[in-house]
């Protein structure tokens, strides 16, 4: 039995939303907990504070039929795409996404020459959350998970601290899921970091990245991937445009980069294959043994974000 799209999701495609007041920051959750319901909840907003600026809609269903969300800024005839929350501790990823977006769509509201610049060449489409079954398992344990899948997750993550997983429901890391590399990915066993599945594009996470990326509905010029933790840029410098990138995100976050040339399946290996130049952005450093980043970092990192959209232009 299919579970029941969330409430929260309705509002979403409702035809009419109640009117939001104007605030100076509607993506007020910087790092800590940065839930499904509140990046939803965080584009209606969006979506009705800048109106046809952006467009919302979703590219497929996860395992439990979240929607998987995107927003889309500019109508230029190449794009950029941005993508986060690949992996269920790495949230951040998805706020990382929604304050980039908030940080254009104010641009364009005060005529900001940046941004206009930017949108003049590329059309801007966001990814945030594209693991939400694993974030939510993260971020709120077993009980929160739908009956039906309720026993197999409990088999699966059981003697794992949930707080600190990847995979999503089904245990699979969704950035191990693509054909380039996969067979030098380690075979290793549902819910352990990096398993790769039993075939290529085997969840429907993957193959709704798949499939939109190919759909024909856009021409992706540049991705730029935001995952945690090491205030480090991978890249491979082989691949055309990627220096030039890097060099952008360096110059905006003040991030390192670090030569990356090893495709296990990854989506910035299957990219490389379309000649999309790609960048991996590891934001924050965590402590100890986990591999959160912790909530104290979340202000400094918005900070760096913020200054993507311009350098871009640039």
């Amino acid at each position: 039995m299919k579970k029941p799209i969330s409430r929260i999701l309705s509002t979403v495609f409702m035809s009419a939303v109640l009117a939001v007041p104007g605030v100076s920051d509607i993506v007020k959750s910087y790092s800590h907990k940065y839930s499904y319901g509140t990046m939803v909840r965080d584009m209606v907003e969006l979506k009705n504070e800048y109106g046809d600026n952006i467009q919302i809609g979703n590219f497929g269903e996860s395992v439990e039929e979240r929607k998987l969300m995107y927003a889309i800024i500019g109508n230029a005839d190449k794009d950029i795409l941005f993508t986060g929350g690949m992996h269920a501790r790495e949230y951040i990823g998805s706020v990382c996404n929604m304050v980039i977006i908030e940080t254009i769509l104010k641009g364009i509201k005060e005529n900001n020459p940046e941004i206009k610049e930017l949108l003049n060449n590329y059309r801007i489409v966001f990814l945030p959350m594209i693991n939400p079954d694993g974030i939510n398992l993260s971020q709120n344990g077993f009980e929160s998970v739908s009956e039906e899948y309720k026993e197999q997750v409990r088999d699966i993550y059981l003697y794992k601290d949930l707080k600190e997983i990847k995979g999503n429901i089904n245990g699979v890391d969704i950035n191990r899921q693509f054909e380039q590399g996969w067979n030098n990915a380690p075979t290793l066993t549902k819910g352990e970091d990096g398993y790769k599945g039993e075939k290529p594009l085997q969840e429907p996470e993957a193959i709704a990245l798949f499939n939109f990326v190919q759909s024909g509905q856009l021409n992706v010029k540049a991705h730029i991937g935001i995952h945690s933790q090491g205030e480090v840029i991978y890249y491979n410098p082989e691949q055309t445009g990627a220096k030039e990138l890097v060099e952008t995100l360096k110059k905006s976050t003040g991030y390192t980069p670090i030569k990356d040339l090893q495709a296990d399946g990854n989506f910035s290996a299957f990219l490389e294959t379309l000649k999309i130049a790609t960048a991996t952005l590891e934001v924050g450093l965590s402590e100890g043994h986990s591999r959160v980043v912790p909530e104290e970092q979340g202000e400094e990192i918005k900070k760096r974000m913020q200054q993507i959209p311009s350098a871009i232009a640039k």
